[in-house]
């Protein structure tokens, strides 16, 4: 009983400390420290201007045609092996905290993202959208309709 105690302190620990360190890293990181309660311009600026937004189908192909976002394939691996967005980036859901810091040092936080996963019924595009945007990216997208609608639209 003792040991899982200590284990499960050891756990939280370790991800404060890692939250902590990547808030650190990010540009528009949470000030922990302010005394305000009034939120900062940049604040109401993000809020105001940037959310988590949903993109049709059309509107993504077009951003694919002309290179201007990352598409980011939220489903497993072996999903994505199975077939995904040509030039589009593995990086699943259910794994965020494995590749999140790599992604942080590698990606600027302007980027356009735009997500997908399945389709209608697949949470996960939305889920990491979110994620994304919680943590500092500012353009972030989600295909709702998924990579299966992708693939009879865009042939």
């Amino acid at each position: 009983m003792k040991q899982t105690f200590y284990e499960a302190i050891i756990v939280i620990f370790v991800s404060v400390s890692l939250a902590l360190v990547v808030n650190g890293l990010r540009p528009q990181g949470i000030s922990l420290f302010t005394k305000s309660t009034q939120p900062s311009d940049q604040t109401k600026k993000r809020n105001k201007t940037n959310t988590i937004k949903e993109i049709s189908i059309p509107d993504a192909i077009e951003k694919f045609k002309a290179g201007t976002a990352l598409f980011v394939d939220s489903r497993s691996r072996d999903a994505f092996l199975q077939g995904h967005i040509k030039g589009a980036v593995n990086l699943s859901e259910q794994q965020f905290e494995e590749w999140i810091n790599d992604f942080i040092v590698k990606t600027d936080p302007q980027t356009e993202i735009i997500t997908y996963c399945d389709g209608l019924n697949c949470p996960l595009a939305r889920s990491l959208a979110g994620k994304l945007f919680f943590i500092g990216f500012e353009n972030v997208f989600y295909i709702a309709e998924g990579y299966d609608k992708w693939k009879s639209v865009s042939k």
